[in-house]
């Protein structure tokens, strides 16, 4: 599997670059060179325990894998007539009938919501595609519920394979990197990483014992890029950051992080206020609200969210503020394309979470064949827009002016499909 590589450079605000190509710096890009790299893509952390060897990322451009941003560790399995062993990595190896239909569960943290129901609909289609069965396993958003969960499908065997977006990374680490292999049961972690890797970059996202690693956009980096987008376009504002609970998503501390380090970019820009309400358009609505009663002087919203984003629209436009204070929500979805083409809302970068759950899919799909799957897939498993910048975290951002073209088509249920 070909890749092509580029070298890495500062990345400057897109009002600054010509045709919205933004060069980009990862500090841990460059850190890679310094790992203890080992043949399996494996190193030894300080106690003793396996972790992965950062990885560079750059575009796959031959097999299945073509046009996506992968990583580049392999996964290569053996086949000896028509038994295939797939090596996990930490010593770790899973034998499958070659081509084998899978059972796949996806277990997910918040299965209700339009996100989760859109990466369903996606993975669905791509399973049905290759003749598969595909059960959405919600978590509700609680912790305990979903190790209950892990634990009865590990202990039943009930899954040949497990696409996780957990509700505990952390907690749900031993589960799905030893007691899964040991069960022989592959796993893919799905946009919110495991094993406490939400604050690293993408690259760095696989831990020996799991198939791989789907996501991007939720990473700390990504949404770094964002924050500095927001920034740029408001360098001495005043807004208010609004963002998941920490409870309910280990997604808060990575947007929290990012938004950190773009203020000390912009140091003259003021956060004043950081909101985490209830992960609905209601709970937006509410702290938007308030936010602008108390901050006559406000010029920005940041939100996490879709929904949440949603209720903060109304908010502004309940206030006669649309247009003078600037909304800017991470999703992407299609209710946020039309905000984008009225005004409403003034970027958005995209969550590819359809085609991160069918890239998930695939990923499976070419290990049971026998075939090598890269350890990490970057930017949701979605090929990169002609507007997406071409250097790590490969962030895209949809302006309105690009959401009136008709270029961005965000992941739908309705447009969920196979590759």
């Amino acid at each position: 599997m070909k890749r092509s590589f580029s070298q890495h450079t500062p990345r400057r605000p897109r009002s600054l670059m010509t045709g919205g190509i933004a060069l980009v710096a990862v500090a841990s890009m460059l850190l890679s060179a310094c790992a203890d790299d080992t043949s399996d893509g494996d190193v030894t952390a300080n106690d003793g325990t396996a972790t992965s060897a950062s990885e560079t990322l750059g575009v796959s451009d031959e097999g299945e894998f073509a046009g996506l941003i992968t990583g580049s560790g392999l996964t290569e399995p053996t086949v000896d007539g028509d038994k295939v062993t797939i090596d996990v990595g930490g010593g770790q190896e899973i034998a499958v009938d070659k081509g084998k239909k899978l059972k796949v569960g996806m277990f997910v943290s918040g299965g209700a919501t339009p996100y989760f129901q859109t990466g369903y609909a996606w993975a669905k289609a791509q399973g049905e595609a290759y003749g598969w069965t595909v059960d959405l396993v919600d978590a509700s958003f609680d912790a305990g519920k979903q190790a209950d969960q892990i634990q009865t499908a590990i202990s039943t065997k009930k899954y040949d394979a497990i696409l996780v977006n957990p509700v505990d990374g952390a907690g749900a680490c031993d589960a799905f990197t030893k007691q899964a292999p040991a069960a022989g049961v592959l796993v893919i972690s799905y946009e919110n990483p495991i094993c406490g890797k939400d604050l690293e970059p993408v690259q760095d996202s696989y831990i020996p014992g799991m198939l791989g690693a789907v996501g991007g956009s939720t990473s700390a980096v990504t949404w770094q890029a964002f924050q500095e987008q927001i920034l740029s376009e408001t360098p001495q504002g005043k807004g208010l950051s609004v963002v998941i609970p920490q409870s309910t998503c280990i997604c808060t501390a990575g947007w929290n992080k990012a938004l950190d380090e773009a203020l000390k970019k912009y140091p003259d820009a003021q956060v004043t206020r950081v909101e985490t309400p209830s992960p609905d358009a209601a709970g937006g609505q509410i702290v938007t609200e308030q936010y602008l009663k108390d901050n006559k002087d406000a010029q920005f919203i940041s939100v996490i969210s879709d929904e949440m984003g949603a209720g903060a629209v109304e908010a502004v436009k309940a206030a006669g503020l649309t247009g003078k204070v600037k909304v800017y929500v991470s999703g992407g979805n299609a209710l946020l394309v039309d905000m984008l083409k009225d005004g409403r809302v003034a970027g958005t970068h995209p969550y590819y979470n359809g085609t991160a759950a069918q890239t998930a899919m695939l990923m499976f799909h070419e290990a049971v064949a026998g075939n090598p799957v890269p350890r990490v897939i970057a930017n949701d498993g979605h090929a990169l827009e002609s507007y997406s910048d071409k250097e790590p975290p490969f962030f895209t951002y949809v302006t309105p002016e690009i959401a009136k073209s008709g270029d961005y088509v965000p992941n739908s249920i309705d447009n969920a499909t196979a590759r």
